[in-house]
């Protein structure tokens, strides 16, 4: 079952915080700093790409062998997973 998406960012300013939303990594450093300069409560939403995996920047042999296996298990989207994974890797070489 898949959740209908929550702009959390709209939940917070309607409970009196200050919301903000990040849509594209070039903006996350302004948004930040105008989040952490409100004086108040605030929330910050970061929309991700859903196929990148939530991985440590620094991985075992061993913790990329039980990934594989789990993929390999018919992980929802595990191609576009992997397509993701080899990206970013390709993106950190350069």
């Amino acid at each position: 079952m898949e959740l209908e998406p929550i702009d959390f960012a709209m939940v917070a300013n309607a409970c009196g915080a200050k919301g903000f939303t990040i849509d594209r990594p070039e903006e996350a450093e302004k948004v930040l700093r105008e989040a952490l300069a409100h004086n108040g409560p605030t929330v910050v939403q970061a929309v991700v790409d859903p196929n990148e995996p939530p991985m440590p920047g620094k991985i075992t042999t061993e913790q990329a062998l039980h990934f594989a296996k789990a993929l390999a298990r018919g992980q929802k989207d595990a191609l576009k997973i992997v397509k993701t994974i080899g990206i970013d890797q390709f993106r950190e070489v350069r």
